[in-house]
């Protein structure tokens, strides 16, 4: 890779980066509405369209991903033009108009991850250990303010001010929920579950980057890389994600453990259950009213006004979402009013916005990345790349698990999450597949991937 096209994988890493650590209420100055991570992300994207109208091809070389992402993306405008076939009200179709601006900006993105791995194939694996780790590292950083503000009171992510920027308004923030008598910190997200659902689908990622510094020094070049950075990280993010008092933080890296562990040896799976345990044991004896609560959200689950909410928004979505069965109500039209009861589920936001044509692209569309990121985990040769497809694996396994309390696509950072880890997955299979069957064109750059 040259050092311009490592120089512009470190700029969308660094956006990534910037999006996770802030939280999305600023803009840059006559952008009205555009995060400073949002520009970086477009500008990264305006470089794939420049690149495609240079004539190349703007391909990730994993077909199947391709064409769900194709799918899911026209589903989405199709659902959304059919909102100007019915009447609704006036706020509907200005809410649906800025949802559509919000998902334009996930477009552009999109074509931007896309463009830096068909722009740079050879170096694929270096991509992918580049966008885990700025994962990572905001994640990191949104979990210590997450933790400053459990600690002290003080929610220091709403104190933050970026000079240049404007506040343009965090009316779309939730501040001070309480469970079980504690307060949900939220770090820089904009509501407690997402900070859940953003460290529940990094922290995988992090024990994968662990293993994968582990793997490296083990192998033939003899490189050494330090393997502590990434675990503090990763602790950090773990810590974060107790603090929003979630269960389904631990429900989601449970499952995404369980997914990782297939290739795992048996002695690293049994450290990983030994040190859950003493963690565990320390925090019954700790006092610490978190664990307490955390304990009582398990305990008393029939009593929870979250689960309560839910179940009021399924029954509400199951009697009505065959009134518009293909199509649904319309993209990013919910709740046209406070008759909708809210959801905090991705999957059933997608059934009565998109239809069952939302819904099924939407369930395919998370099945095939899965199922493209476990392939390329199982048929990898190198043991240091194989750590890093794992920890792509058992992010989407985790973001899988907490779409079902969380409505996605309405939260910029999980959402975006979600878009890039989609991307590498397919940018993961495709990396393996031309290991194993390089073609000749394509020869020379392995060879030079190799050297490098």
């Amino acid at each position: 890779m040259t050092d311009r096209g490592l120089g512009t994988v470190k700029f969308a890493a660094l956006a990534c980066i910037v999006l996770l650590s802030t939280r999305q209420v600023y803009a840059v100055y006559a952008l009205k509405g555009l995060s400073p991570a949002q520009v970086a992300l477009i500008i990264v994207g305006v470089l794939g369209g420049y690149w495609v109208l240079s004539g190349h091809r703007l391909s990730l070389g994993a077909r199947g991903v391709t064409l769900v992402i194709l799918a899911s993306v026209l589903a989405t405008v199709v659902s959304f033009n059919a909102v100007t076939t019915r009447l609704l009200p006036h706020i509907a179709v200005v809410q649906a108009g800025q949802g559509m601006s919000a998902y334009a900006v996930t477009v552009a993105a999109l074509i931007g991850f896309v463009f830096l791995f068909a722009a740079h194939p050879e170096s694929s694996a270096r991509i992918i250990e580049i966008f885990l780790k700025a994962l990572l590292i905001g994640g990191a950083i949104t979990a210590i303010l997450a933790l400053a503000q459990f600690a002290t009171g003080v929610d220091i992510a709403a104190m933050i001010r970026i000079p240049g920027l404007m506040k343009f308004g965090d009316t779309g923030v939730a501040h001070g929920i309480v469970r079980e008598g504690v307060v949900r910190a939220q770090g820089a997200a904009a509501h407690a579950l997402e900070l859940s659902a953003v460290l529940t689908t990094i922290a995988p990622i992090g024990v994968a980057l662990v293993y994968n510094a582990k793997a490296s020094n083990s192998g033939a070049d003899g490189t050494a890389r330090k393997i502590w950075p990434w675990a503090v990280l990763t602790g950090i993010v773990m810590a974060g994600s107790v603090v929003t008092v979630s269960r389904s933080a631990f429900v989601g890296f449970a499952a995404a453990i369980l997914v990782m562990s297939w290739r795992w040896p048996v002695r690293r799976l049994a450290g990983l259950l030994c040190a859950a345990l003493g963690a565990a044991a320390v925090a019954a004896v700790s006092g610490l009213g978190v664990f307490e609560a955390i304990i009582k959200t398990f305990m008393s689950s029939s009593d929870d006004p979250s689960l309560q909410s839910r179940a009021r928004g399924i029954d509400y979505v199951m009697s009505h979402w065959t009134e518009n069965f293909w199509l649904g109500q319309g993209s990013f039209t919910y709740p046209l009013g406070p008759e909708q009861p809210v959801l905090d589920n991705e999957y059933l936001s997608r059934l009565i916005e998109g239809g069952i044509v939302g819904l099924l692209t939407l369930v395919v569309l998370m099945i095939t990345a899965i199922v493209y990121a476990g392939n390329a985990r199982n048929r990898c040769e190198d043991a240091a790349t194989t750590e890093l497809i794992n920890g792509v694996l058992g992010g989407l396994v985790a973001l899988t698990v907490v779409s079902s309390v969380l409505d996605v696509s309405a939260f910029q950072q999980i959402s975006m999450i979600r878009w890039l880890l989609i991307v590498l997955a397919g940018a993961a299979w495709a990396l393996v597949r031309r290991d194993q069957n390089p073609s000749p064109a394509a020869a020379p750059l392995l060879r030079e991937e190799a050297r490098t």
